[in-house]
């Protein structure tokens, strides 16, 4: 475990590193935002577009994977359908829980899939990214917007259209493009290939530095990690130690090399992806809470991601 925690400090240290930049002030709250935007609609795509059509995708691995990592995600989104009474807060509340306990920090996986399995581990995440997105970005819209409050007033913002949400989505785009040219054995195209090679470098760096921009340590209230608690520990108990142990469990009768089985147990076991805020804010949620959500569960990450690992490495 000693091992496997210091290959995935650094990851953690780089996102520290932004929370502290963040609250010095530096470069400013704009710079903030452009490059979260940036990172999302450019860079990151770049990384998921190179790696995907580079990779090798045998069946053997690539199908039992998805069928682990999406078979846990509609498990698990049943259960909390059929035990919402049971959770504490209102429609919007559930909506952040539901979201905090599915969805993933892409960037945080890639980068410590990059630190622990190297080329091979990053282009079956990409096809983890592939098979999760599409379905985690359906299922998070249509619950957030059940489980919304009406409007107050006429001048509340018209939500985007569910469809639209989707197929614009830039990570479904990027594999869109990815994945024939790796499955169809083309690769990349000269000039093209290094030129995403380029923007694709500073992805997870500048990625790493606007999550922990993004991460909100005030204790108190209900935006920070006092707030909410008991929300905020049922969302985090299920990202990041039941659906590391139900990809597992879904996965085992396969029989996959190790590196398919630590990219599927470290994609399950990866915190609370900031787009579940964004989201919550956009369609009406629990903002506060899934914000809260998302910090509690990357800062618990450091620990529990290393205890999941532990299950697939000698």
């Amino acid at each position: 475990m000693t091992d496997i925690f210091l290959a995935l400090l650094p990851t953690f240290a780089v996102i520290l590193v932004g929370a502290g930049l963040k609250r010095a002030g530096l470069p400013g709250d704009r710079f903030w935002a452009l490059l979260d935007r940036l990172t999302y609609m450019v860079l990151f795509p770049a990384l998921l577009v190179t790696s995907t059509a580079r990779g090798n995708f045998p069946a053997a691995s690539a199908l039992p994977m998805a069928a682990a990592l999406t078979g846990g995600i509609l498990l698990m989104a049943g259960l909390l359908v059929l035990a919402r009474r049971l959770m504490p807060g209102d429609g919007p509340a559930f909506s952040s829980i539901f979201q905090g306990s599915l969805r993933y920090n892409t960037y945080v996986a890639f980068a410590a899939t990059g630190a622990l399995a190297g080329r091979e581990g990053l282009a079956l995440a990409g096809l983890a990214v592939a098979a999760m997105v599409p379905l985690l970005n359906l299922l998070s819209v249509i619950c957030v917007a059940a489980c919304a409050l009406p409007p107050d007033g006429e001048d509340a913002a018209p939500k985007p259209p569910l469809l639209r949400l989707v197929l614009t989505n830039p990570l479904i785009i990027a594999c869109a493009i990815g994945i024939p040219l790796g499955v169809s054995g083309l690769g990349m195209p000269p000039v093209l290939g290094e030129t995403l090679d380029i923007l694709a470098a500073g992805s997870l760096p500048l990625a790493l530095l606007a999550v922990g921009a993004g991460l909100n340590l005030r204790v108190g209230g209900s935006a920070g990690l006092g707030g909410a608690a008991g929300g905020m520990m049922i969302a985090c108990t299920i990202k990041l130690f039941v659906m590391p142990l139900l990809a597992l469990l879904i996965l085992w009768p396969f029989g996959v090399d190790d590196t398919t089985r630590l990219v599927t147990v470290l994609f399950a076991a990866c915190p609370t992806a900031t787009s579940a805020y964004i989201l919550a804010r956009q369609l009406g949620g629990d903002a506060p809470l899934a914000a809260a959500i998302i910090t509690a569960s990357t800062l618990a990450a450091l620990i529990t991601m290393p205890l999941s690992l532990t299950l697939v490495l000698p």
